[in-house]
C-alpha cells in the first residue's frame, strides 16, 4: 500500500500548478474532517463545515468540476482506505465552494431488497447533475433535505 501511496504522491509533481494546490487543500480538508468526524456529532460537524464554506465567489483560474472531483477521489484513496463517501463530499463541498461553485450536498438512503439493511450515501451536485459520488442505481437513493449552503 505504502509503494501505492509514494507513486501517486510523485505523480502529483507533475501537475499544473492550480491542480498542485487544489491537492494540498484537499489532502488538508481531508484529514482535518477526518479528525473533525472522529470528535463531533454529525450536526456539530455540518456547523463547522458551515463555517469553512465561504460563499461562493467566481473563481478564472478554477478547474472543471469532473477534474476537482477527480483529485478529491484519488487524494481520499491515497490517504486512507477509509475515506468514505461522507467524508468525500464534505471534503468536496468545501473544495467546490472555495473554487466558486454552488454545489449542493445530498445524503440519501436506499434499501436495494425488502429485507436488506438501509444503505446510506453522500454526494454532491450541481444545477442537480451528480459530480462528485455517483453509483449505480442513484435513482433509488432518497435524499434527506438538501443541504445548498449548507442552510439547515
Amino acid at each position: 500500500m505504502l509503494k501505492r501511496f509514494h507513486k501517486k504522491i510523485i505523480k502529483v509533481f507533475f501537475f499544473p500548478h492550480v491542480e498542485f494546490k487544489l491537492v494540498i487543500l484537499t489532502l488538508f480538508w481531508l484529514i482535518r474532517i477526518r479528525f473533525l468526524m472522529k470528535r463531533k456529532v454529525f450536526k456539530e460537524v455540518l456547523e463547522q463545515i458551515k463555517l469553512w464554506s465561504p460563499k461562493v465567489t467566481h473563481s478564472v483560474k478554477s478547474p472543471e468540476p469532473e477534474r476537482i472531483s477527480w483529485i478529491i477521489e484519488h487524494c481520499g484513496d491515497a490517504l486512507t482506505s477509509s475515506s468514505t463517501c461522507l467524508l468525500r463530499a464534505l471534503t468536496g463541498f468545501i473544495i467546490f465552494r472555495k473554487q466558486g461553485f454552488d454545489v449542493t450536498l445530498q445524503i440519501g438512503m436506499r434499501r436495494i431488497i425488502q429485507k436488506a439493511p438501509m444503505e446510506a450515501h453522500a454526494w454532491l451536485e450541481i444545477d442537480g447533475k451528480i459530480i462528485m459520488g455517483y453509483l449505480q442505481g442513484m435513482n433509488k437513493f432518497i435524499p434527506f433535505e438538501t443541504i445548498k449552503g449548507l442552510y439547515l
